[in-house]
């Protein structure tokens, strides 16, 4: 069984499903060419049923997932600076109304996931991911460039480097150890180096900003209309979303400034169900333990709040280095004054 929040990646969904796995292998061709909404216009609209298993019903999400940003998207990538289709580069204001044969499975996909309909940070970077002779790979992709692939493998290493720590977690959360706080410290040591180095090696800046990052927008502040369903708003993916930053700041006693409340009480409705329901458990059962006695007095303490900031201080860097130009990340937040704000509330735990 996987560890932590890493699962079993589904490659084919059943027979009746065939037109949805046939296009997802063409996602990347369909938009560089700018023929993707003319490919999903001709699909059939698809119930899916309780016949799925939980790793099909998280395929079914990543498929139409990836099909809506396209949809929604397309015009908003100069495609031609990867060899695609050259034309007009249009702004969200032009985005065409997602038609039903994508919007009314997608709204039963995402109840059943607990996610908005909108792609999220857990679909491509654990649920699309798997690693083969050492190396990671994406399942589907939106544009097969380096970048996206370096975009998700990182988070991905970061989840899988954790998932031995989170899954003893689970078993032990109401009988916590110093071992639990002692083995944070190598863990966000890790977080910042392989932050820090993997994503300045992975990633083209350029593709990643004008090709793949436009692809992810979000439907909030401007919506999106879908055919059958209504408008949707909804933000795109953010590292806010991922479960395990919950789980280490509760259980290292993190209190955060209001700015970085607010967003994380946000971000958690974009986490999906069955990680909410653990991030709920965990917290329950840490508050029932005195952590600090346990925890905030211990001499390594210190350290890991340290380990901790410097982690989120890297992530300051990077995220400014890539969006140089852009004063939102794609979860539409005013990414730096948060980013700084999640710092200065880490580093107080310390006082």
């Amino acid at each position: 069984m996987p560890e932590g929040f890493l699962v079993n990646v589904v490659h084919h969904l059943p027979a009746k499903y065939a037109a949805w796995d046939e296009i997802a292998g063409k996602i990347p061709e369909l938009n560089k060419y700018r023929s993707v909404r003319k490919a999903v216009d001709s699909l059939p609209t698809i119930d899916p049923g309780d016949e799925l298993t939980e790793g099909e019903w998280r395929r079914c999400y990543l498929i139409l997932s990836f099909l809506v940003q396209s949809y929604a998207n397309n015009d908003l990538v100069p495609w031609d600076l990867i060899g695609g289709t050259k034309g007009k580069v249009l702004d969200v204001a032009s985005r065409p109304v997602i038609p039903r044969c994508l919007s009314v499975p997608f709204q039963k996909v995402c109840a059943h996931v607990g996610l908005p309909m909108v792609i999220t940070a857990s679909g491509p970077d654990i649920w699309n991911c798997y690693q083969k002779d050492g190396s990671t790979h994406l399942d589907l992709s939106l544009t097969a460039t380096g970048a996206e692939a370096g975009f998700h493998t990182v988070p991905f290493l970061m989840h899988t480097k954790a998932a031995p720590y989170l899954s003893n977690l689970f078993d032990t959360s109401t009988a916590l150890t110093k071992k639990h706080l002692t083995d944070l410290l190598p863990l966000f040591r890790y977080f910042k180096k392989t932050f820090t180095e993997e994503t300045k090696r992975l990633i083209d800046p350029v593709i990643f900003y004008d090709v793949y990052r436009p692809l992810l927008t979000g439907f909030y502040p401007d919506t999106v209309m879908f055919e059958g369903v209504g408008e949707v708003a909804a933000k795109g993916p953010s590292a806010g979303q991922s479960a395990m930053f919950f789980i280490f700041d509760s259980l290292l006693g993190i209190k955060h400034n209001i700015m970085t409340r607010e967003f994380q009480q946000d971000m958690l409705s974009y986490v999906p169900k069955e990680q909410r329901l653990v991030v709920s458990k965990l917290m329950s059962d840490f508050n029932k333990t005195n952590l600090k006695t346990l925890f905030h007095t211990a001499p390594e303490y210190a350290d890991v709040v340290t380990a901790y900031a410097d982690f989120r201080r890297s992530h300051f860097t990077v995220a400014s280095y890539f969006l140089k130009a852009a004063s939102t990340g794609t979860g539409a937040s005013s990414f730096r004054d948060l980013l700084a704000d999640a710092i200065d509330g880490t580093q107080k735990a310390k006082l």
